[in-house]
């Protein structure tokens, strides 16, 4: 954030508070629009947007006559307020002293302002408070404030963003008031002009600062107000006002305890060298911490969805692709095994849907349409399991051995019983026979796109069938594999009959 000082109200034009006057009457005018907004008809009604005159002991409705223009802006007019009245902004133009002083009086008259009204924090802006030379308080009415807050940046601009989340936009008069703060005490240090930014810790430019001054003014600007720095003597002056007190009522009276601690210290003190590079250190490290907290909130305010996607999609993939991967860099499953013993390994591998070890036992594209129809099952499998939370697929042994249960919830039956496996005359070759069982649609075993093989539903309907195959090996440097699989023989299976016959 560019440093940047308050003006003074009587350096604008048009004044911010002028007299006018209408016929014989006088009035105290205060700018809140250009003439040409409009804005006149929108607020037409003086007795329902009423502000507040707080004064020591008392508070009262602070009423407005109605709307004028002067020098080609609209002004609110006043016919019983003070004629040296003042926005607020003009105090952090007085000596430290006395800007301390103003500000505790201003938060003890706002305090007792948001107890009766039960005002929260974003009720009342900078712009929308003055004062008079007798230290009495004028608070225009929310609304009126809210609609005029652009209209007062010629005088007390909005804090811009600063990359770190100190103020940025944010509207809440404490904050900003703090802020202002830091700027008074570097400008009266004759450290404003010669800096870039507005230190966020005051430390690293005003080292003899008062650390209560500087470390409350840090919280509260970078929005970490806290009472635990707070002392004994604080708790006690504060309690019985807090008993029956707001949220934000609590925070403005914490705000002013604490100015009224440092009206009774030293603003400024006296240190050495090696004491005001250890405080620079200090605000270096929190400053640094602020700075890294802001990225983060920014980093998932313009990232978080993309993040969490990301996230989720990197799970799913661990979740489907870890059978895949597990056994990467392990020797392949078939070395050491005898022929049949690979050829029993492929087949039973339907029973477990364990893909992997199906491709580990063959070569080239021998058995792709096994494989496939099993990949598509494990896939739809981890798929529902993962929403459903519970498991759709039953082995075919199993289904058999339960004496082939009615199916519910659309789920699955797949894989083969009566393995058979005899040796040929032939070299490196073998008959293999058995029963296949399965409830997946025909085309199942085409599909190669995960997101399809999930869209797969249950036939409902378990259908077997006796299947003889011819199963060609080769000897590799990686044990025994299936180099091809020729079907000899397929025939529907009546397994309801063959149950009823035994």
């Amino acid at each position: 954030m560019q440093t940047s000082s308050l003006v003074r109200s009587n350096e604008i034009s048009p004044p911010l508070v002028t007299p006018l006057i209408s016929g014989e009457h006088k009035y105290t005018g205060i700018r809140i629009a250009p003439a040409h907004s409009g804005l006149h008809k929108t607020i037409r009604n003086p007795q329902s947007l009423s502000g507040w005159y707080v004064s020591e002991n008392n508070i009262s409705p602070w009423q407005w006559n109605s709307t004028m223009e002067h020098q080609k802006w609209l002004y609110l007019t006043f016919s019983d307020t003070s004629q040296d009245l003042h926005p607020l902004s003009d105090i952090f133009h007085m000596k430290i002293e006395g800007t301390l002083r103003m500000l505790e009086r201003y938060l003890r008259a706002l305090n007792s302002l948001a107890n009766r009204e039960k005002l929260d924090a974003n009720a009342l802006y900078l712009s929308a408070s003055f004062y008079d030379e007798s230290g009495n308080f004028y608070f225009l009415n929310p609304q009126i404030a809210q609609l005029t807050q652009q209209n007062y940046e010629q005088l007390i601009g909005t804090p811009e963003k600063n990359g770190t989340g100190a103020i940025g936009g944010q509207q809440e008069i404490l904050p900003v008031l703090a802020n202002h703060l830091q700027l008074q005490l570097l400008r009266n240090s004759n450290q404003a002009s010669s800096q870039t930014r507005t230190p966020l810790h005051l430390h690293t430019q005003l080292p003899q600062l008062n650390p209560r001054i500087a470390d409350f003014l840090f919280k509260q600007v970078n929005n970490r107000l806290s009472s635990s720095r707070s002392d004994a003597r604080t708790a006690a002056r504060g309690r019985a006002a807090r008993a029956s007190s707001s949220p934000f009522a609590d925070k403005i009276l914490e705000f002013a305890d604490e100015i009224s601690l440092w009206l009774d210290s030293t603003v400024f003190e006296n240190i050495h060298l090696e004491q005001a590079e250890e405080r620079r250190k200090d605000a270096n490290a929190a400053e640094q911490a602020i700075r890294k907290r802001e990225k983060r909130r920014n980093f998932k305010k313009n990232h978080g969805s993309t993040v969490f996607i990301s996230a989720a999609a990197l799970l799913a993939l661990a979740f489907f692709a870890s059978p895949f991967v597990k056994n990467a860099f392990e020797p392949d499953i078939t070395v050491g095994l005898t022929p049949v013993e690979v050829i029993e390994l492929f087949y039973q591998s339907q029973n477990s849907l364990d893909h992997e070890a199906m491709n580990e036992c063959t070569s080239s594209s021998a058995g792709k349409a096994y494989i496939n129809q099993v990949t598509t099952l494990f896939v739809i499998s981890r798929v529902r399991q993962g929403i459903e939370m519970k498991d759709v697929f039953t082995p075919a042994p199993e289904w058999v051995a339960a004496g082939q249960p009615e199916l519910k919830d659309t789920s699955f039956v797949f894989g083969i019983t009566d393995l058979n496996i005899r040796a040929t005359s032939e070299n490196r070759q073998f008959e293999v026979a058995f029963i296949k069982w399965s409830t997946l649609p025909p085309k199942a075993e085409e599909l190669t796109s995960e997101e399809k093989m999930a869209e797969v539903a249950s036939t409902d309907e378990v259908q077997a069938f006796r299947v003889k195959e011819t199963v060609h090996l080769i000897d590799t440097s990686k044990g025994w594999k299936i180099d091809r699989i020729e079907r000899t023989h397929y025939e529907p299976y009546d397994f309801r009959t063959a149950m009823q016959s035994r």
